[in-house]
Order: structure tokens, then sequence, then C-alpha cells
């Protein structure tokens, strides 16, 4: 009985809207989702979201005469500090920030194979950046550069010691060793190396893969 009129209380809650806001408080709310969406790289969609949720804190505050700038401060450290408590939260799973480094180094070496390939005068330089090195050296050095980024977005009571960093850092480097000799053993016909406009395709793709990933997965401390 008592869930059902928990149920209809939740259902009876009323809905702000934003025609209940000044104009002063109207523009408050505009230039924050602005500011979310140009600088924070929030959808459109999640940006109005969050605006929802304070909306009902921003009209209390206006029936006794608060205006959101006092209340919050301006647009833009209302969005900072949402920011931060976001960040506060627990981080991106490992997997995520795995699968989003990787596809930045795979993005950065893809880039540099299209550059050598078309500045090269022969193609020697490309052997050892066929597809299959490329990928398994994105997907190996994504791993602890992974970890750094996780490990940068914790509070820093919560981070692991700087001496496990260190070495897992330095396990990164000796994996990526390890992975470069065993692509240099497999067969170029199972390790191709494209056209320089494959790889420039193929970077612009990663690139929009990053950006995708960010945004979805509000990932913090990449490379870019």
């Amino acid at each position: 009985m008592s869930d059902k009129k928990e149920k209809v209380i939740e259902q009876e809650a009323p809905k702000h809207s934003q025609d209940e806001l000044t104009k002063k408080n109207s523009d408050y709310v505009f230039q924050l989702r602005k500011v979310l969406v140009n600088e924070e790289n929030y959808s459109e969609q999640e940006a109005d979201e969050y605006v929802e949720s304070i909306l009902g804190e921003i009209i209390e505050a206006q029936r006794k005469g608060m205006p959101a700038n006092r209340l919050y401060g301006t647009p833009r450290k209302k969005a900072s500090d949402h920011i931060k408590g976001e960040k506060s939260k627990p981080a991106s799973k490992f997997s995520i920030l795995w699968l989003d480094n990787s596809v930045i180094f795979a993005f950065l070496l893809s880039a540099m194979t299209c550059l050598v390939l078309l500045t090269s005068k022969t193609k020697s330089a490309s052997s050892a950046s066929g597809i299959v090195t490329v990928i398994l050296m994105s997907a190996e050095f994504g791993c602890p550069w992974a970890y750094f980024t996780r490990w940068m977005s914790q509070p820093k009571e919560e981070r692991a010691s700087w001496l496990k960093l260190i070495g897992v850092i330095i396990l990164g480097f000796l994996g990526l060793l390890v992975v470069t000799g065993i692509a240099a053993i497999i067969p170029p016909a199972f390790n191709p190396t494209f056209d320089a406009f494959i790889y420039l395709v193929l970077a612009a793709l990663l690139f929009g893969a990053h950006y995708y990933l960010k945004r979805k997965y509000h990932i913090v401390g990449t490379i870019f």
C-alpha cells in the first residue's frame, strides 16, 4: 500500500518549466547550456538533462528573490563546479579508457604512416607500419596510458603510489617492444601497408571515434 502511495506522489510531483523563469534566469540557463555544449563537450541532450535537474532549485531561489547568478555564480563557474563534481565520481571503466586511448594512438600512428608514405621516396620506411602493426601497437600502448588517465582523474587520496604508476608505464614500454618484435616477423601478406590515402581516411575516422567516445562517456585527462 505504501509503495502505491509513493508512486502516486511521484506521479503528482510538479514538473518545472523554463517558462517559469525570469528573463535574467532564462538567459543564465541559456548561457550555462552553451558552456556545457561548446566548452565541456556535452551533447545537447545531456546539457538539457542537466539544466532540467537544477531547474527546480533555480525556481525555488527565484521565488525568494535570489537570481541564479547569486545562487551559483557565473554560468561558467556553475559548469566548472558541475564538471569537478563529475570528476570526483568513480572514474570511467578501465575498458572504456583503454579503448579510447587505443583509438587515439591508432589515429596518431595512422597519421604518421600517411605522412611517411607521402614524403618518402621508397616504401621501405613504412614496412613496420602495416595495418596489423598499427592495431597491435595501439592496443598495447593504450593499456598503460589508460591506467595513467584513470590515475590522473582520481582524487589524490585515492590514487595508487607513484612507484606503481611508473612500474605500469615501464611494463607498457617493454610490452611495446615485444609487440613491435612480433609485428616485424608477420608476413607482409598478413600485415599489409596500404596507400597513404587509406591511412588518411583511417586517421579521420579514428579522430571522430575518439570524440564520440569522449562525449558519450565524458572521458577526461586524455591527450586531446
